[in-house]
């Protein structure tokens, strides 16, 4: 048998193993791109709500996990979580960290035509914004009236 014939052979039986391998590697990075898009569709589609769904917190609270090897990302949903903590100065325009996170997620994933501009901007239907508040002022009242009962 020539040294040919043992490269052939040897071809023939690791061509299978090779195979498979380089599958389960693609399907692996197949995966976590899907669950980075997964994410990145909740914080988008629902960044204009108010409040804030439980969808949305769960998102936010698993990027840590989801981007744990990409550092800008990370430092960004840093700087947002800090400018969101009750006792920020920065409270206020903890929005524009929203942005800065979505734009690196953005980048991150390849859609290079979105810019701040489109991620500032959303759609709310007037009829959610009034029934929120309406919901706001009877939670308020009822709240005033408990307070302001001795008994129930």
């Amino acid at each position: 048998m020539e040294f040919s014939d043992m490269i052939t052979i040897a071809a023939i039986l690791l061509s299978p193993l090779i195979a498979v391998q380089v599958t389960r590697l693609i399907d692996k990075k197949r995966e976590v791109t899907n669950r980075q898009m997964d994410l990145f569709r909740v914080l988008m589609g629902q960044r204009g709500l108010t409040p804030r769904t439980d969808e949305y917190v769960i998102a936010l609270n698993q990027i840590d996990a989801v981007f744990h090897d990409v550092p800008k990302i990370r430092e960004a949903y840093t700087d947002l979580y800090k400018a969101t903590s009750p006792n920020s100065p920065e409270i206020s325009d903890s929005g524009k960290y929203l942005i800065v996170l979505l734009r690196e997620m953005s980048k991150h994933l390849r859609f290079g035509n979105i810019d701040d501009l489109d991620i500032d901007r959303y759609y709310t239907p007037q009829s959610r914004s009034d029934g929120q508040k309406l919901v706001n002022e009877y939670y308020t009242e009822f709240l005033r009236v408990l307070k302001s009962s001795e008994r129930f």
